[in-house]
């Protein structure tokens, strides 16, 4: 791992799309080859690391990481961001399909807590404007403009309501995106008719990188003032809430974990295709 790197967390309620964004910013389709897995029931069972290695540059490589969605037997919506180390990283992106849940909101507030750089996407663009045409029986132009405007405006509402005030005066406080879209994008291909924040989003994380950089930087200085709480609540065998070194050592656990893993669902499928030869010998 470069010192250089810089560490982008997908997160957010299970269900919500993370691990099909995180696919389009890839720019592959879900369920090819190297695509993290999606589907309707619980996919994403440990925090694992994607790289991009066509973006290396001199601020160094970036590294997705697909975090288990929050709100399943296995992964409690309880204390989230602490259990899944969100503290370590760079930039978090928190994916939402629809309203906020308790958990959106705790991660959010965690983040203004810890000076921890967040960007707040809502997915699945495509599916709620077709849904806004049919219920109201309007055309597509029409819902797309009227989805626009009550999404953004629920979430500025929703986090002034919950005390993130600076948060909902921001530009852009969501992006509002669809996986389709967004994957086109990253390709530099057309767009759909359902095509609406993409292109911002991905000035966001590509043109805004030295701004994230120099939060990083000026979060380096900050001294953490919540590492008792944080060692308190963290529940695994991470050592949680250190700045500079440490921090560095605890990413580099989390991708080896992440990395033994994929080598063990590997050799795991191998062993079934050997099953499977020997079943057709027989």
């Amino acid at each position: 791992m470069d010192a250089n790197d810089f560490h982008l967390a997908i997160c957010g309620s299970s269900g919500s799309g993370k691990s099909s964004l995180l696919n389009a910013l890839m720019g592959i389709a879900n369920g090819t080859n190297g695509a993290a897995a999606t589907g309707q029931n619980e996919t994403t069972t440990e925090i694992r690391p994607y790289y991009q290695p066509e973006n290396n540059n001199n601020n160094g490589q970036r590294v997705m990481y697909d975090c288990p969605g929050a709100g399943t037997v296995s992964v409690p919506a309880e204390n989230y961001f602490y259990h899944q180390h969100l503290y370590l990283f760079d930039c978090i992106i928190l994916v939402h399909s629809g309203r906020f849940t308790e958990v959106d909101i705790a991660v959010l507030k965690a983040c203004q807590r810890h000076n921890t750089k967040v960007i707040i996407v809502r997915s699945k663009s495509d599916v709620a404007i077709r849904a806004e045409a049919d219920d109201n029986g309007i055309s597509i132009p029409q819902a797309h403009q009227n989805y626009i405007t009550s999404a953004s405006g629920d979430v500025r509402r929703q986090l002034a309501a919950n005390g993130l005030e600076e948060m909902s005066k921001e530009k852009e406080p969501v992006y509002l995106v669809n996986k389709d879209d967004l994957r086109h994008a990253v390709l530099g291909e057309g767009f759909t008719e359902f095509w609406t924040h993409e292109n911002q989003f991905l000035e966001r994380l590509t043109g805004g990188w030295a701004e994230l950089v120099r939060v990083e930087d000026e979060r380096a200085e900050h001294e953490v003032e919540h590492e008792e709480e944080i060692e308190e609540i963290d529940a695994s065998g991470f050592e949680g809430g250190k700045n500079g070194a440490d921090n560095d050592g605890e990413m580099e656990q989390l991708i080896q974990y992440g990395d033994e893993n994929e080598d063990k669902e590997t050799e795991g499928e191998e062993e079934k295709g050997k099953g499977k030869g020997k079943e057709k010998e027989i």
